[in-house]
């Protein structure tokens, strides 16, 4: 049996805008009250050129978030530096296993700064030349809805004997501390501004609060350093309630029919799977509450932000090799669609099963 979730990965697209916004209110390069100017369109940089669909001209940090602008987010991620975004990705669980007890779990891919391009820190910014599996995504999301606390995935939560005595049990054990409680409740409700009247509007649900951020990937053309133009992964990563998350979910959708925007193809899918959680039985023991949790062995704390002694983790173990020169010719990465940025993949780069 294939587990997807942490054997398969894919390029997160904009779902990644969530880990350069906590960089950039961490490290204050940014805050909510910086405008950006998203131009007519566009932006040239010399080098590259990035697109964005709508013109949206001047954006605020919410609004440049909620409406996924990727000329906005070029200069936040700017802002923030490679090293910096680079750390708080590792910081947040992105190129390391989980350590999740299943056969297969892969690491992802994501460079070191020192391999990157000129052109890196937009694209990474922005959820390009960077690979995640689904587990890797979603507990970044739950450690924004866990506070800032990225939290070690379980798969039992209890073993009892025959008698019903618990054998072992395996509470909630925490990883690191990644962001501070405050920037993680900003984080939040930027998520919300997205399902409110950004890019993630699809996504809601009439019973239940949602927020969360969409994401669509160009994929790589067979046999070609290019990508084709028919062939998407469409992502929407979100939480519920949306004042105090006790749920998250992913909807990955590997090359959906039609244009494949995240908020069209994977934000519907989200909004129905909520709709059955919410109105099926058992909803309210799953929303009551997220229970005791203890910190984890394996060293719990706020990681140093450094890159030195980190080992590189270019080999994506089984998922496919990283090629930074392939990747840079692989077209233009910025061919935007309703806000999403193209994906930054080479030729069988993206892996990700249809349907999520």
């Amino acid at each position: 049996i294939r587990d997807r979730a942490i054997t398969d990965q894919f390029e997160p697209g904009s779902t990644f805008k969530l880990i350069t916004a906590a960089a950039a209110l961490t490290g204050g390069s940014a805050d909510t009250a910086c405008v950006y100017y998203a131009c007519r369109g566009s932006k040239d940089y010399g080098r590259f050129i990035i697109h964005d669909v709508h013109e949206y001209g001047w954006l605020n940090f919410e609004h440049a978030f909620a409406k996924s602008s990727n000329v906005a987010f070029a200069e936040i991620a700017f802002g923030v530096g490679a090293v910096p975004l680079y750390s708080f990705a590792r910081d947040f669980g992105f190129g390391c296993r989980t350590g999740i007890s299943l056969p297969g779990e892969v690491r992802g891919v994501l460079r070191e700064p020192g391999d990157w391009s000129a052109r890196s820190v937009p694209t990474v910014g922005s959820g390009q030349e960077i690979a995640v599996t689904g587990l890797q995504l979603v507990g970044a999301y739950s450690a924004v809805a866990n506070g800032g606390y990225l939290m070690e995935p379980k798969v039992i939560r209890q073993i009892l004997d025959e008698d019903g005595r618990v054998v072992e049990d395996a509470r909630w054990s925490v990883v690191r501390q990644v962001i501070e409680p405050d920037v993680a409740e900003t984080l939040k409700k930027l998520l919300a501004c997205a399902t409110e009247y950004g890019t993630g509007k699809n996504a809601c649900v009439s019973e239940l609060s949602v927020s969360g951020k969409t994401g669509t990937a160009q994929k790589a053309a067979t046999g070609s350093r290019r990508y084709d133009p028919s062939k998407w992964v469409s992502s929407f990563a979100g939480m519920a309630p949306s004042d105090d998350p006790q749920l998250v979910c992913l909807v990955v959708i590997d090359e959906p029919e039609g244009r494949g925007l995240g908020g069209e193809v994977a934000a519907p899918v989200f909004a129905r799977i909520m709709e059955r959680i919410v109105r099926g039985p058992g909803h309210e023991y799953v929303l009551r509450g997220r229970g005791d949790y203890v910190e984890s062995e394996r060293g719990p704390g706020r990681l140093d932000r450094t890159v030195a002694n980190r080992p590189s983790h270019a080999s994506s173990d089984g998922g496919g090799q990283w090629d930074a020169t392939t990747a840079s010719n692989a077209g233009d990465p910025f061919d935007s669609y309703d806000g999403e940025p193209a994906g930054y993949a080479t030729d069988g780069f993206v892996r990700a099963g249809r349907g999520g």
